[in-house]
């Protein structure tokens, strides 16, 4: 028998696959570097857009808080003026209640307060005629110091 000499061709084999080994190795390690850095950049412009976004929103909540409490202020002054307001109305509409009747006799229709202004200019005339005959009875002009004509 000869002797064993092992597996002399299956070496070469094996130092084959180390260095494909060795190459899958080395280019997962450039893929990832590479992908780290791209990462890198993303997470960087994240963090200054972030930067920036909160900035703004800092700067539009501070301005928005202002505008606020001056907007607050404002609704304070108008309500005391609606209230200053409401009280001179509701005193003028009092006064107006207690004039009304003085004003507008709701008892009294059209025609009867017509007809007792007729009525009234009727027994003026009389009494105008009256004095009139009066003053000529007694020898006076009808236009005389009195001042009263027909």
């Amino acid at each position: 028998m000869a002797a064993y000499k092992g597996q002399q061709g299956a070496g070469d084999g094996v130092i084959k696959m180390l260095e494909v080994i060795e190459q899958d190795f080395a280019h997962l390690e450039t893929t990832t570097t590479s992908a780290e850095d791209e990462a890198l950049k993303a997470h960087e412009t994240f963090i200054t857009e972030s930067k920036v976004a909160k900035s703004g929103k800092s700067s539009s909540l501070k301005f928005k808080t202002e505008k606020n409490a001056e907007d607050a202020a404002t609704l304070k002054q108008k309500q005391n003026d609606l209230a200053d307001t409401q009280t001179q109305l509701d005193a003028a509409l009092a006064y107006f209640d207690k004039l009304k009747p003085s004003c507008i006799s709701s008892e009294i229709s059209y025609e009867d307060r017509v007809a007792q202004r007729n009525e009234e200019i009727a027994s003026l005339k009389e009494a105008l005629a009256i004095m009139a005959e009066s003053a000529s009875r007694d020898g006076v002009s009808r236009k005389g110091s009195s001042g009263f004509s027909s």
